[in-house]
């Protein structure tokens, strides 16, 4: 009896098990081709993430928002450094330059509190379009240089075009 209760259970955990494979095999092929039609579609969206613990290193000089394409470990870290702070979420963001590329605007250092964001990242006819907006709010009573730093995967490349709201 015990045989045939181990039997069972063991079959329908294989079957269950089996099925789940599946269908994340099945959405992850459904993702990928949905990724492929969107990368060619005109203002289709773009996917990305923004990278976190990073400074602007005070080597870098700019007197106007700089708008750069990043493709490589050498030219980001001739403009950003790590920011390690405490904590699990504490260590700056892994980037892999062989799988993406970063995109970055940079304010001029200020001592106004200043935020920037992404308002979309697109295809737009054959290039893509970082749409972002910088607000600046009241003074500090000391100076930083804020940023907007993104990844996207080298999937979706071309030129880049960025446009401040």
């Amino acid at each position: 009896m015990n045989l045939k209760i181990t039997s069972i259970v063991a079959a329908i955990g294989f079957i269950i098990i089996s099925c789940g494979q599946r269908s994340i095999k099945q959405e992850g092929e459904h993702a990928k081709d949905s990724t492929t039609i969107t990368s060619v579609a005109t203002n289709a969206v773009i996917p990305f993430f923004e990278a976190k613990n990073y400074f602007v290193k005070n080597t870098y000089k700019n007197e106007e928002v700089a708008t750069l394409k990043i493709t490589s470990q050498e030219e980001f870290d001739n403009v950003f450094g790590p920011a390690t702070v405490m904590g699990e979420k504490g260590k700056p963001t892994q980037l892999d330059f062989s799988k993406q590329y970063a995109l970055a605007v940079i304010t001029p250092v200020t001592n106004k509190e200043t935020s920037l964001r992404v308002n979309s990242l697109t295809y737009r006819n054959t290039e893509i379009v970082l749409d972002y907006k910088i607000t600046e709010d009241e003074s500090q009573s000391f100076t930083t240089q804020p940023f907007l730093l993104i990844l996207v995967d080298k999937e979706y490349s071309g030129s880049v075009n960025f446009e401040k709201e």
